[in-house]
């Protein structure tokens, strides 16, 4: 039903979630973990671990390589496009 996200003050870049079911009772929690900057202007986690709180399942993905102005046209990211996994 709604989330709680808590930002770095000091960098603003987001730490964690906290995601609540309709009930209002926590479901499950996400945490961005080793940020590293990119071409000395993005910064991304190099981990994310998403934990569901009601079940005890987790996952944790770790960015192995990512690419950045890869020369993508912005017509590319219309709702359309994203929609058909293009």
């Amino acid at each position: 039903s709604h989330t709680h996200l808590y930002i770095d003050k000091l960098v603003y870049l987001p730490r964690q979630a906290e995601f609540f079911d309709k009930k209002g009772k926590p479901l499950k929690s996400l945490s961005f973990e080793n940020y590293q900057k990119h071409e000395n202007q993005f910064w991304k986690p190099e981990i994310l671990r998403m934990k569901n709180l009601q079940t005890g399942c987790s996952t944790e993905i770790d960015s192995l390589k990512v690419d950045f102005n890869t020369g993508l046209k912005e017509s590319v990211f219309t709702e359309a496009n994203l929609r058909s996994g293009l």
